[in-house]
């Protein structure tokens, strides 16, 4: 048996010496996608999928609209007859969604044999027409309530509100029984002395931030705002040189559009407050006569009580100790 493998053994070394050029399996599949690679940029013209679309009187022109619809996280069919009722509120079979749409073109069929290696759906692309571009439209919508006639919109009372202002009256809704930002029912607002607010002034800075009173409640968007007076807040204007042997911020003028990426410092008594678009953060008992913030394009920071704080970069906020060494280089 051992003298038969050997025999096997040496067969096949003198095969290999003999063909020293034979492709194994593996160096053969590479050839074939390397051929089809250049196959396919030669076809398709070395277009990339990411690349934008050709004009409307180009060759390669949208040849097909394709539209995608999840309703609730569901993939279907576009809905033909979705009833607008106002902003981004639509009705469904009896039912209101929030829809948010996103349009683009999907250009990967035109890559011709390239398809192959963008995984693409092959039988799609070859039904397509006119260069494979198609033009996506994607819908997802999300339930809010059944419909009823009192279903409607929080309509902008002052005819002088900002741009900006009058967007933020299109993310709500109210009916009989319920207030909504969006498609999120707002627990403890009653609709009949539901009303958006600006307390902040009309500068973009504060678009982000949705404001809204019931009663003696305020709300940040969907979410119930406890033991905050809202009035007695006092904001943090970011200085450019916070001295302590620490260095000047680089480009202070080019950061106001950062203003609020942090978000907002302020003041409420001896309390230090952050305003999120989402959220406000208390830090009780932080707040001191000396105080001021600070900022960089990537961190906010903080001097009170004598020492130096940075704002963490989570999704819910803390004050740590200031990193000195990622400031000075960043």
């Amino acid at each position: 048996m051992g003298a038969a493998r050997m025999t096997i053994q040496t067969r096949l070394r003198k095969i290999r010496r003999a063909c020293p050029s034979t492709p194994n399996v593996r160096s053969r599949r590479i050839r074939f996608y390397f051929l089809i690679y250049f196959l396919g940029a030669a076809l398709a013209g070395c277009n990339d999928p990411y690349l934008s679309p050709p004009g409307p009187d180009d060759e390669g022109s949208p040849g097909q609209k394709v539209c995608y619809e999840f309703t609730d996280g569901s993939r279907g069919k576009c809905t033909p007859d979705l009833r607008p009722v106002f902003s981004n509120y639509v009705v469904k079979r009896g039912q209101v969604y929030w829809m948010e749409t996103n349009t683009g073109y999907d250009t990967s069929c035109y890559l011709g044999a390239l398809t192959f290696f963008f995984e693409v759906d092959l039988w799609r692309c070859l039904k397509s027409e006119t260069g494979g571009i198609e033009l996506i439209e994607t819908r997802k919508l999300v339930n809010v309530a059944a419909y009823s006639p009192a279903f409607q919109s929080l309509q902008a009372t002052e005819p002088t509100h900002v741009k900006w202002q009058q967007e933020q009256f299109a993310n709500y809704a109210k009916d009989n029984n319920a207030v909504y930002f969006k498609d999120e029912k707002i627990d403890g607002a009653d609709p009949s002395e539901f009303s958006i607010i600006f307390p902040f002034g009309d500068d973009e800075m504060w678009k982000d931030f949705s404001v809204a009173q019931s009663g003696k409640s305020l709300f940040f968007k969907w979410n119930l705002i406890e033991d905050f007076e809202l009035s007695k807040f006092r904001v943090l204007s970011p200085v450019r040189c916070p001295e302590h042997g620490l260095s000047c911020v680089e480009n202070f003028d080019d950061l106001k559009n950062y203003r609020t990426h942090h978000g907002v410092l302020g003041r409420v008594g001896d309390d230090v407050v952050l305003l999120q678009s989402h959220d406000i953060v208390r830090f009780p008992d932080m707040a001191s006569p000396d105080m001021f913030m600070f900022m960089t394009r990537y961190k906010a920071y903080l001097y009170t009580h004598k020492k130096f704080y940075e704002l963490s970069g989570d999704y819910k906020k803390e004050l740590r100790e200031m990193n000195v060494v990622f400031y000075e280089n960043y």
